[in-house]
């Protein structure tokens, strides 16, 4: 069995926009991971990482929004 590759991964668990191409993605890659454990476990830590990284550029956000601009002399 063919895997997924990490472009097809991180595509599917990054994509934004609901088109035609992510579509078919999304399906492709459903599909592999009923069959496939290997894959299906990449998806999950892709999915982690992703999540992970989304909460940690928040939080940078909120604390540049609330740092108070530099004083000119």
């Amino acid at each position: 069995m063919d895997h997924l590759t990490i472009e097809q991964i991180v595509g599917f668990v990054t994509f934004d926009d609901m088109n035609e191409d992510a579509m078919k993605l999304a399906a492709k890659v459903n599909a592999h991971i009923l069959k496939c454990p290997h894959c299906l476990e990449l998806v999950q830590s892709y999915q982690l990482l992703d999540e992970a990284f989304d909460r940690e550029f928040a939080k940078a956000e909120i604390e540049l929004q609330t740092m108070s601009p530099p004083r000119s002399r």
